[in-house]
């Protein structure tokens, strides 16, 4: 499947006259929970020729493919990239750690990597995975008999992750394994996890099951501490200067 996703993104390459940088794997396959016929929710980031950059009408920053039988391909221009990393949006940070990587440039990634271990804002992560969990419990899990069952992990993922916040003061392990591993936890709330995790895995991308009272009662007790929680978490930032050097760096290399 690799060899599949590596010949699409070349393609995309010559096509649109860019360069990717890095490729990963986001979504369910990188956090640890994939379903038999999950997608490939394949995530790149790449620039273009500096021209493109200095042109009156740039083009758009980001790459979107249609969704097509199990492939989910989209890209951000590294302009887009730095200026969400700036605001530290986990999406990005969660794409620079992905356990499943397919292309990886030597020049920009370990920059990337060693830069956002340095200025990062656990506030604003922390309300991102914060608004994640509620938005997913309100529209599709409260009040409902019957649920998507990757609704529950969704909806618990972001939850686990406002837990390492709080107890490591840094961003999160992009798979949740290791983030269970690095924090406390209710022993009745991860057996909780590690069964719908098994269901998943065994089941297909959209089964739906009868609602689980003992789960929505969980999500709902993390929801209440969230907000308390989010309050008292560090807003540093900084690194503006850093990521422009690196931005700089990269866009020499590509030849007018």
């Amino acid at each position: 499947m690799k060899i599949e996703i590596m010949e699409k993104l070349h393609r995309l390459e010559k096509e649109l006259d860019i360069k990717i940088q890095y490729a990963v794997e986001s979504g369910s396959r990188a956090w640890g929970f994939a379903s038999k016929n999950s997608d490939y929710d394949v995530r790149f980031i790449y620039k273009r020729n500096i021209s493109a950059y200095l042109s009156l009408f740039p083009p758009r920053d980001v790459i979107e493919l249609p969704i097509e039988d199990e492939w989910d391909i989209n890209g951000w221009d590294i302009y887009k990239v730095l200026r969400l990393l700036l605001k530290s949006n986990p999406a990005i940070m969660e794409w620079l750690f992905s356990p499943i990587v397919y292309m990886e440039e030597n020049t920009l990634v370990p920059k990337l990597r060693h830069w956002v271990t340095k200025h990062y804002s656990l506030k604003r992560i922390g309300y991102h995975y914060f608004y994640i969990a509620r938005d997913h419990y309100h529209r599709f899990l409260q009040n409902k008999s019957d649920v998507q069952l990757k609704k529950y992990l969704y909806t618990l993922r972001p939850l686990i992750c406002l837990r390492w916040l709080e107890q490591n003061q840094t961003p999160p392990p992009t798979q949740v394994k290791q983030v269970l591993v690095g924090i406390e936890w209710d022993q009745v709330y991860r057996e909780n996890y590690h069964e719908l995790v098994r269901l998943k895995k065994e089941a297909q991308e959209r089964s739906v099951i009868s609602s689980f009272p003992q789960v929505e009662a969980m999500i709902i007790s993390e929801l209440e501490r969230a907000e308390e929680v989010i309050k008292q978490l560090p807003d540093h930032r900084e690194g503006k200067e850093e990521l422009e050097e690196i931005l700089f760096a990269e866009l020499a290399l590509v030849s007018s």
